[in-house]
């Protein structure tokens, strides 16, 4: 049954909180449709298919039950996952690990082994392994499907150094958490996009914790500073690592 646009605000118990549209390559969708994703107080995410031809003409398509309490902001429509390696810097940064390029697996070796809160590797030490990584030519589906000890001897680690990597590797390749062990998760352990249990927790400039693919494809998709939460002009997009976090999440996990 078709509905006014205007009805779409009351469609939702509360009103309408958030809304995504899906990308028009994502989808194989005729020229004149769009499909939106809206999430309101009642705690639903409602997906709603709309025909523009010179009037629009809206119709709900599916409701699905989101988390408990209202949902403030949403990410509904991720990249496709054929999505292609040369990637934008932004998108670079925002991509899986099975697309990261050297400019990825980098950016890893820094925030979570050299330079992690703790951690004793001088910068000398730092730029040394980079090189190794480099020379190795390793992208991010091979921080995946090599051999963990032939990782190992290609960074050329010793020691605690050794063990660190040792531990982020197998985090990196860890599968997703099972159903009944993300529910029972606190909230402060999910994203405050997707509701899902965080795996590289990052700071935002608004201060919030998020998973840090889905805060970048956030700026992306907002194409600007902008914040999900409060929806203000932030100052940057620059993201970091919450290690604080990113223990919790560890240790939730193990228990």
């Amino acid at each position: 049954m078709g509905q006014n646009p205007k009805k779409l605000a009351e469609a939702e118990a509360g009103g309408v909180q958030s809304c995504d549209f899906a990308s028009p390559t994502a989808l194989e969708l005729p020229d004149d449709a769009y499909l939106l994703a809206t999430a309101g107080c009642d705690s639903l995410i409602k997906l709603w298919l709309i025909h523009y031809n010179k009037t629009a003409a809206v119709r709900a398509v599916v409701s699905l039950a989101a988390h408990g309490g209202g949902a403030a902001s949403l990410l509904a429509w991720r990249a496709p996952p054929d999505r292609p390696a040369d990637l934008e810097p932004a998108d670079e940064e925002a991509a899986p690990p099975c697309f990261w390029t050297r400019e990825g697996v980098t950016r890893w070796l820094r925030e979570c082994v050299t330079r992690v809160p703790g951690s004793e590797m001088k910068l000398h030490e730092e730029e040394a392994l980079i090189q190794r990584a480099e020379e190795a030519n390793l992208m991010g589906s091979q921080l995946l499907s090599t051999s963990i000890e032939t990782l190992l001897e290609t960074f050329g680690y010793v020691g605690y150094m050794w063990k660190r990597n040792l531990h982020d590797l197998e985090w990196l390749r860890a599968p997703d958490a099972a159903p009944q062990q993300e529910q029972s998760a606190p909230h402060a352990l999910r994203c405050p996009l997707s509701h899902r249990l965080m795996r590289e927790p990052a700071f935002a400039a608004d201060g919030f914790t998020y998973e840090r693919a889905n805060i970048l494809e956030w700026f992306i998709a907002a194409d600007g500073a902008v914040s999900p939460i409060s929806g203000r002009r932030l100052h940057n997009t620059r993201v970091q690592l919450n290690y604080g976090v990113r223990d919790q999440l560890r240790a939730f996990l193990r228990s």
